[in-house]
């Protein structure tokens, strides 16, 4: 997940420079975290045919979920990925 994110966030910050895009293309829409989230969960319970046991975290549905106290400041959080869009 985080190697699409940064490679269409850096690929979209070369973009504007004329060497980058000569032709003066239109650029394509930055992707959100959410969408990218999305892709790597629903979409791929979708592309998989398993979206009716996995994907989201809906009742009766299959899901590993690690939950951690960062009480401690060795478990802090160093980002949050769903705060960034």
């Amino acid at each position: 997940m985080r190697g699409v994110f940064c490679q269409q966030r850096a690929w979209r910050m070369i973009s504007p420079s004329r060497s980058a895009n000569p032709n003066n293309l239109p650029l394509p829409q930055v992707l959100t975290c959410r969408q990218v989230i999305e892709m790597c969960t629903i979409a791929g319970a979708v592309a998989n045919r398993v979206f009716d046991k996995v994907g989201t975290l809906t009742p009766g549905k299959e899901a590993d979920i690690v939950m951690l106290s960062v009480d401690n400041l060795n478990l802090a959080p160093i980002n949050n990925v769903r705060a960034r869009s």
